[in-house]
């Protein structure tokens, strides 16, 4: 079985089919770790939903877009203003209001998890506080779940001493796979960061699908990178989450 692992997707279905041709990927036999954010930004949320329903072995990751639109959905009290801001709009737009989502979508974002653990490895949207991954006796059931699907302090520690020789974010795993942090963030030039970076034991793969960036995917084994178009091409006709990709494009500030 070959195992992928693929970062943030933001409803850019157009993008996932690309990488899945790239790797001729068998949706019965070939597993793959969604590392979270598949809603939230381009307009085809339901049809990633139903492509990555239809993989037999998959772990789908969390994220804090996926957690918005699932509190969302079951009615809960969150910043529904600042999820919609924020590319909620596309999602809603794709898989209807609260009274009309079909029941498969709903399940697909109920069924998610906050963390999964694999061959000594750790794959959670956006990371986990330095004494979890330092002190292997502490339960992950107890960490909290904000710090799954929000936390940057992995990613920026894994920048700022990625020089450092045999630098490591704790002992815990061998491997650390996250999103949520996209790896433009840590250069003005999009040039130098604009694929996934492995950083001491940490693997960043947020390449910004959501604005200007692309959608990627690891081999596990190989590590091997895929990447797709640049989203902003492949959706052409949208502005992107929040208006910057078009932005982009048409040379505004």
């Amino acid at each position: 079985m070959r195992r992928f692992v693929i970062g943030d997707i933001h409803g850019a279905y157009r993008a996932i089919t690309e990488l899945f041709q790239q790797v001729q990927f068998d949706l019965s036999e070939d597993k793959l770790i969604v590392l979270g954010d598949v809603v939230d930004g381009w307009s085809e949320v339901a049809e990633c939903i139903d492509l990555l329903s239809r993989i037999k072995n998959k772990v789908v990751i969390r994220g804090n877009h996926d957690e918005w639109a699932w509190m969302y959905y079951t009615r809960q009290e969150f910043p529904t203003f600042t999820w919609i801001k924020h590319g909620g709009r596309a999602t809603m737009n794709s898989l209807g209001g609260r009274n009309n989502i079909k029941k498969e979508h709903l399940q697909f974002l109920q069924d998610s998890v906050y963390y999964h653990e694999e061959d000594d490895c750790l794959f959670t949207h956006a990371g986990v506080p330095f004494t979890v991954a330092k002190y292997p006796k502490i339960n992950l059931s107890e960490v909290a779940t904000e710090d799954f699907c929000w936390t940057r302090e992995m990613a920026y520690d894994a920048f700022y001493f990625k020089n450092i020789e045999n630098w490591k974010w704790g002992t815990r795993w061998k491997e650390i796979f996250v999103g949520h942090t996209p790896v433009q963030r840590f250069s003005e030039s999009e040039e130098v960061y604009n694929t996934p970076q492995n950083w001491g034991n940490i693997w960043l793969m947020d390449t910004e699908a959501a604005y200007k960036g692309r959608v990627s995917m690891i081999d596990l084994d190989s590590k091997e990178i895929f990447q797709s178009t640049p989203c902003r091409e492949l959706y052409p006709e949208e502005e992107g989450r929040n208006y910057q990709s078009w932005n982009q494009i048409k040379g505004k500030k």
